[in-house]
């Protein structure tokens, strides 16, 4: 049993780092295809699905997540009932918008945009309980198997339809696609019951009440999300806006792999630990320490690879994203470690605190973006300097704002303030060192070569291969010896069967973070 936990667990965080990588392979295939007009256009339909999809589930699907076992019989149906009804209010408003947008854009393909995205977070809303009850079993492997299926999917869709001139519809077709297949999937091994979606007689009121806040964070969710796409639209030139959104999420994929594989494990163990605050606190510390060590390492080795990496993949087409996705990816670190804390703090339930991160971030977003615009305005930057403004001022509020918030979080939970600042900055400062240093040896052999008659696009090729083998090695070093005594901490408290692998892959004796844990 224990052998089948630790596979389970180590095939989800796998099956999540493969679905956020077949979301960046779709960037890809759209960096062939779609031009920077086209891009533009989508990101003005995720800004206004902001918006009009703002209600989401009404709440429900972040009570669902943080469920456990007992708790679907006690709600019954309540609770899929009450998302179909909002995931139907957001399909009829994005509709209605979809004319006035096109008009006002100026932009024939919005409309059509726009209902696509509504209908796959129509799909992805309903399948929320389902995918909850599967998680909530902890039927980790089966969730898997749905999210690589899921990835290939999308990533199929994204070609064909990115190949045969669908333009700004491409991602959100994809995302339709991808969300059908789970559904389904979710669907066929949840066994679900008459009682799992029965109701009890005057049902509406509690549901109210158990959702009143739940829905206030849902709102905010929505709106953290692209707050700072919509406001841009209204300002940006489009091919400057799909420059912005391409580097965006190049950025933050590092960011979605690392929190979507934590906290797909961290949300189901800290639901169960709710009520034992030893365990509870245990859970934010796995967290943390998760965070603090992996975050700088993950996204500073995209900062390493990507202006090679942008080189080879799409010649200079995106060239005006190197500096927006180095930086931005370098300002997205304490972002980074303050998502993977949500993880405990939803399966915690502490709303208090989940409101606090969102209605943060959503005001960082928002005033960076505006603080981007006036920088443009004040100094009479180009256009082309658009999008690099936006990534500035967006990144550099949210990681300040977001620093000051994981002491504060963590100070309230009992931890030593002092030691959560030396790791908040040490390992950042770390990973900033590693990628000059990489650079520096990458340069050096590059230059050793130059004699040889190759293309732009074999060279950046060899760079970009030159800088990865390079950082992992640096990566590699630090986490063994650097790190050490904060691995040992972070392993002593995963569970054994984890903790027994993980010992082999780091070559760190089982016994030292046994004795830690003792």
């Amino acid at each position: 049993m224990p052998h089948n936990k630790s596979s389970n667990l180590f095939m989800t965080a796998a099956a999540s780092i493969i679905s956020r990588l077949s979301g960046l392979a779709s960037l890809v295939v759209v960096g062939w295809f779609l031009t920077e007009e086209q891009l533009g256009v989508f990101a003005i339909a995720v800004g206004i699905t902001t918006f009009t999809l703002i209600l989401r589930g009404g709440g429900s699907e972040l009570v669902i997540q943080s469920m456990a076992p007992g708790d679907f019989k006690q709600m019954g149906g309540g609770l899929p009932r009450t998302t179909l009804a909002f995931a139907i209010v957001g399909i009829v408003l994005t509709l209605a918008c979809a004319v006035p947008a096109m008009r006002y854009y100026d932009q024939p393909t919005l409309g059509a945009t726009l209902l696509w995205l509504a209908a796959a977070l129509f799909v992805f809303q309903i399948g929320a309980y389902q995918r909850s009850k599967v998680g909530a079993a902890l039927q980790f492997r089966a969730l898997a198997v749905i999210e690589i299926a899921t990835a290939v999917a999308k990533l199929v869709a994204a070609y064909w339809c990115a190949s045969h001139g669908w333009g700004p519809m491409t991602l959100g077709i994809a995302q339709l696609v991808g969300n059908s297949i789970q559904f389904v999937g979710v669907l066929v091994i949840a066994d679900l019951g008459w009682n799992d979606l029965r109701v009890k007689p005057g049902w509406i009121r509690p549901m109210i009440l158990t959702l009143r806040l739940p829905i206030v964070l849902s709102v905010m969710t929505t709106v953290s999300l692209q707050i700072d796409t919509f406001l841009a639209s209204f300002f940006a030139p489009v091919a400057s806006l799909g420059v912005y959104y391409f580097a965006k999420n190049i950025a933050v994929a590092p960011v979605l792999m690392l929190i979507g594989a934590v906290r797909t494990v961290l949300a189901p163990y800290a639901a169960r630990a709710r009520g034992n605050p030893k365990l509870e606190r245990e859970n934010i510390e796995a967290a943390f320490a998760f965070g603090s060590v992996f975050a700088p390492l993950a996204l500073m080795f995209l900062t390493t690879i990507y202006p090679s990496l942008s080189r080879m993949l799409w010649g200079d087409k995106w060239a005006a994203s190197v500096w927006p996705v180095t930086l931005g990816t370098v300002l997205l670190v304490y972002p980074t470690i303050q998502g993977l804390l949500e993880g405990p703090v939803m399966g915690l339930r502490v709303w208090t605190e989940y409101m606090s991160i969102l209605s943060w971030r959503s005001a960082s977003k928002a005033v960076g973006c505006i603080g981007g615009f006036v920088a443009i305005w004040a100094l009479a930057l180009p256009t082309e300097a658009t999008a690099l403004a936006l990534t500035i001022g967006v990144g550099a509020i949210g990681s300040v704002v977001a620093f000051f918030q994981i002491r504060s979080f963590l100070s309230r939970c009992g931890i030593d303030r002092e030691m959560v600042t030396f790791e908040l900055h040490s390992p950042t400062i770390y990973s900033v060192l590693a990628v000059i240093a990489t650079h520096g040896l990458a340069s050096g052999l590059m230059d050793s070569i130059a004699f040889l008659s190759i293309d732009g696009r074999q060279t950046a090729a060899i760079e970009c291969a030159l800088c990865a083998v390079i950082y992992l090695v640096i990566a590699l070093a630090l986490l063994r010896f650097a790190y050490i005594a904060r691995l040992k901490v972070m392993l002593a408290i995963v569970p054994a069967p984890v903790r027994a692998r993980l010992c082999r892959i780091m070559l760190i004796p089982e016994t030292a973070v046994e004795a830690v844990h003792d």
